[in-house]
């Protein structure tokens, strides 16, 4: 007798409610907005997106031109990450090596005291 066929669970992508206008712009939005940055919630106002239409398209050129830019603005911003860090590595040895020559100095400073307090004690 040959098996049932088992029916193939149909996998559904959840529905989304469409919205015909894009939510309200958070604190932090306006105050990204506001100092000239941007965000998803920011492109998505209906200003930003039909300034988006009217953008003219730019020359390969100037795309060429912005993409060096940016290609420069983040070497720049590479090697002042890499400076930072070398300067954060130099300064942490230098404060385990202090630390380690003040541990030092806490246990001659103990052990001092107890020779002393031995010395004094023995008479």
């Amino acid at each position: 007798m040959p098996k049932p066929a088992i029916p193939k669970e149909r996998i559904v992508a959840p529905q989304v409610a469409s919205q015909s206008t894009p939510p309200p712009l958070s604190k932090t939005d306006v105050e990204i907005a506001r100092r000239n940055g941007t965000t998803v919630a920011i492109e998505a106002t209906k200003e930003r997106m039909q300034a988006s239409k009217t953008a003219a398209t730019p020359s390969l050129t100037e795309i060429i031109y912005e993409e060096k830019r940016e290609s420069g603005r983040l070497r720049r911003e590479l090697d002042y990450e890499r400076r930072v860090r070398i300067e954060g590595d130099k300064f942490e040895e230098e404060v385990r090596y202090v630390l380690e020559r003040l541990r030092m100095a806490v246990i001659n400073h103990v052990q001092s005291q107890k020779d002393i307090k031995k010395e004094y004690d023995s008479f």
